[in-house]
């Protein structure tokens, strides 16, 4: 299995504030919604404010997760928290 480059960049961003580390799966399993963002809010916040463009894009591609599973996550976060970052991947804002 190739390694997911852009993915573990996402986890150090995401986890570096933070005192609890998300995992790999756990982010997956968020961006797809196969689970609820809960505990991860602010692990979330920076995975959709935070990380450069082109890493939140490689995430998608290396974990075939498509950009409306992602709208549809990110929609479930507070206003408050849908910053333009994110906007401008998916909506083009």
């Amino acid at each position: 299995m190739a390694e997911k480059s852009f993915t573990k960049c996402a986890l150090i961003g995401c986890n570096v504030s933070w005192k609890n580390e998300i995992s790999e799966t756990k982010l997956v399993d968020i961006l797809m919604n196969r689970c609820e963002i809960g505990e991860w809010l602010g692990h979330m916040d920076v995975f959709f404010n935070e990380l450069p463009k082109k890493i939140i894009i490689g995430v998608l591609n290396e974990n075939n997760i498509s950009h409306n599973e992602v709208k549809y996550v990110f929609k479930k976060m507070p206003l408050i928290l849908q910053g333009k970052n994110f906007k401008e991947i998916c909506f083009g804002d």
